[in-house]
């Protein structure tokens, strides 16, 4: 199993980091703020060290680095975060998960005000 996982995890850079050289033709920006949060958790991976309690865990910062992706609104970036999904999803963290959660709801509470905001413009509108 930890061969299993050893291999999930090698893939997962290794796709990580040929994207971000590809979009740094693209969004060069972007692409060296992932690249640098990536190569200290790579090189921190490669040695076998895990995080110390006080820092997230190696998992939780690329769900951060998916998230950051998502909002960059590319077609390539959505399919990167769901290949790269599908192999962490069996190792997520609860911080990992809480971090997803808490988009998830920080999106649904904007919808909800926008929806909020519509029916009082209706409603001003009507007098």
């Amino acid at each position: 199993d930890w061969a299993k996982n050893q291999d999930k995890e090698t893939g997962m850079f290794l796709l990580m980091f040929c994207t971000m050289g590809l979009q740094l033709f693209s969004q060069p920006d972007m692409a060296i703020d992932v690249l640098s949060e990536l190569m200290p958790l790579h090189s921190n991976w490669s040695k076998g060290k895990s995080s110390s309690g006080s820092e997230p865990s190696g998992l939780e910062i690329v769900v951060e680095i998916m998230l950051s992706l998502l909002a960059q609104n590319k077609h390539i970036l959505r399919d990167l975060v769901q290949t790269i999904f599908k192999l962490i999803s069996s190792q997520m963290t609860k911080p990992a998960i809480q971090s997803l959660l808490d988009v998830i709801k920080g999106e649904a509470g904007e919808e909800n005000d926008e929806s909020d905001e519509e029916m009082e413009e209706c409603d001003d509108g009507d007098e």
